[in-house]
């Protein structure tokens, strides 16, 4: 029981100082905080974090407008599993910051995080979907839509979290703009920050939120 109860303790305190580092935004991995070969050694407070981190496109002087580029993301939401991913517009860092800023989390730590959540849901891609679940899109929704929402790639957005049925519609046949704004109101609605929503889907196995 010690033991457990240490590991839980370890667990805890390591999501959390990795949570409080998203939020001030610094440049430091989980890995570095918990591997016993990667730990970080350099300076503190780290620099802040920059797209490159978040949209490894291999092109640094770019990166504040190049689109997001994500292999093999780790985990979808709602549902276990790594969504599939077919050709399609992917989300810029453009119109992430642009409904990002709806919210005053255009800049620091929860953009950071925002964009972490993305790339680990669905790489940014509109048409993503989960083979299993279904979850759809961006924000990879499942079962949120209506009778008035459904589009030409399915009905998992609904009329809510700030969308019309015009607009749900449009989310749910791939425009990225419209499941931003519902991911983001979902977010504020759910967890309050995206900080707050990255945190809790790194805590879950699989990654969901």
């Amino acid at each position: 029981m010690v033991v457990i109860g240490f590991g839980l303790a370890f667990v805890s305190y390591t999501f959390g100082l990795y949570g409080w580092t998203l939020v001030r935004g610094y440049n430091i991995t989980l890995k570095q905080l918990v591997s016993p070969t990667q730990f970080y050694t350099g300076k503190w407070p780290p620099g802040p974090a920059g797209n490159t981190e978040i949209f490894p496109t291999g092109d640094k002087a770019g990166a504040q407008t190049t689109a997001l580029v994500v292999t093999n993301p780790p985990g979808n939401a709602l549902a276990g599993g790594a969504p599939s991913s077919p050709a399609g517009g992917v989300a810029n860092t453009a119109t992430i910051k642009q409904v990002a800023a709806g919210y005053g989390w255009q800049s620091g730590g929860n953009y950071n995080a925002l964009t972490h959540l993305i790339a680990g849901e669905s790489g940014g891609r509109p048409t993503a979907r989960n083979a299993s679940s279904g979850a759809l899109g961006i924000a990879q929704a499942l079962g949120h839509g209506t009778g008035c929402s459904a589009g030409s790639l399915g009905n998992e957005y609904g009329p809510e979290y700030g969308l019309s049925c015009k607009q749900a519609q449009q989310a749910n046949s791939g425009n990225a703009t419209q499941q931003l704004r519902w991911m983001l109101g979902y977010i504020k609605a759910t967890y309050g920050t995206p900080a707050a929503a990255y945190s809790t889907w790194l805590s879950r196995s699989p990654h969901w939120y």
